[in-house]
């Protein structure tokens, strides 16, 4: 029963997604109604704030800016790398690359935040964290420079951040430290229609956590959903972000994936599809979903969705969305060396420190 109810739900995601995509609904019409959809959750998450304070004072200790153990390695570089996750992302997203950061001499730092809440929030979120951390006065020395690189929505809470007028330019360590690089990792900076699938991936999320009052409140404290809003094509998040100038002080470079599992071809000469009314309309779902198929997509998002034109580089990897950059088999994931290559080009110093 439990099957047949997920694949009826699945089939009428799909179907409405491509009614709502295909169907003549205007831009103005899907951005005011998310917008009014994300005020809505937003003023509920507040409710359970309130109601559950201390609960959600609890939640609130597993977001800020972490540090990665380093163990007896040295720092070798004088800048520092901020790592940020995606949307719905279960853990365990760093440990390939983190490492080889480590191992490359790199002062490597998480940033961890609520990742169903809007995206502003996030960034905002972001901006205190870093000026908590650039100003604590234990600090031996600033970084020279900060390479941020963000997989999926937190490469959108980077480019938020450095775009946005009162986040990054408001920022007093930027006097001593500047912004050097963004590298965004299979990011959908004009959206994805999959980003409104969300109740999957959140169970994903939160299926294995602990059970009782903090687990179940958790689907709440890391947001209500507004973000799966913000990411959807047409929003106004997107709208105001992608209408923003991009600072050319910034290296600002993306990686896509295009290996995702679902190949068209293959589909199309299955036996049972050839000359039937449904094949021919195989290509129309391939528009509509670029980031499922092989070759224009890696599963949850497109080429065309990474892509902007004020980017520096574009590259281009055989992954899906999360294999890009972890494998579990401890195989090198095909974004490590090219993020390494790019905070090696855009380095500030070659000093030696140690610490």
């Amino acid at each position: 029963m439990l099957v047949v109810a997920s694949l009826a739900f699945c089939s009428w995601f799909f179907y409405s997604v491509y009614e709502q995509r295909n169907g003549g609904s205007s831009t103005e019409d899907i951005g005011i109604s998310g917008e009014n959809s994300k005020r809505l959750r937003t003023e509920v998450r507040s409710w359970f704030r309130q109601t559950f304070p201390a609960s959600a004072a609890r939640a609130d200790e597993n977001f800020g800016i972490f540090e990665f153990d380093r163990g007896d390695l040295p720092v070798t570089r004088s800048e520092w790398v901020l790592l940020a996750h995606g949307l719905d992302e279960p853990g365990n997203l760093w440990a390939n690359l983190a490492p080889a950061l480590v191992d490359d001499g790199y002062r490597v730092m998480e940033f961890r935040y609520p990742n169903d809440q809007p995206i502003q929030e996030s960034s905002l979120l972001l901006k205190a964290q870093t000026e908590l951390l650039l100003s604590d006065d234990g600090l031996k020395a600033p970084p020279s420079g900060i390479h941020l690189v963000g997989h999926s929505m937190g490469g959108l809470v980077f480019r938020n951040f450095v775009t946005h007028p009162e986040l990054l330019p408001t920022c007093s360590w930027t006097i001593h430290t500047s912004v050097i690089s963004l590298v965004q990792l299979g990011t959908p900076n004009h959206g994805s229609w999959l980003a409104t699938y969300r109740l999957p991936v959140e169970l994903r999320d939160h299926l294995f956590k602990d059970f009782g009052l903090d687990a179940i409140l958790g689907m709440v404290w890391d947001g209500a959903g507004e973000a799966q809003i913000d990411i959807k094509p047409e929003s106004v998040f997107l709208k105001n972000l992608n209408s923003r100038t991009f600072p050319k002080s910034i290296y600002w470079v993306g990686v896509a994936g295009i290996g995702s599992p679902v190949n068209l071809q293959q589909v199309q000469s299955w036996s049972g599809w050839k000359g039937s009314a449904f094949s021919g309309s195989l290509n129309d779902l391939q528009n509509t979903f670029p980031e499922l198929f092989l070759g224009t997509g890696d599963g949850c998002v497109s080429v065309d969705s990474l892509k902007c034109e004020d980017m520096d580089a574009v590259f281009f990897v055989d992954a899906t969305h999360r294999s890009m950059v972890r494998d579990s088999r401890n195989d090198l994931p095909p974004a490590i060396p090219i993020v390494l290559e790019v905070l090696e080009k855009n380095k500030t110093s070659e000093d030696l420190i140690v610490k």
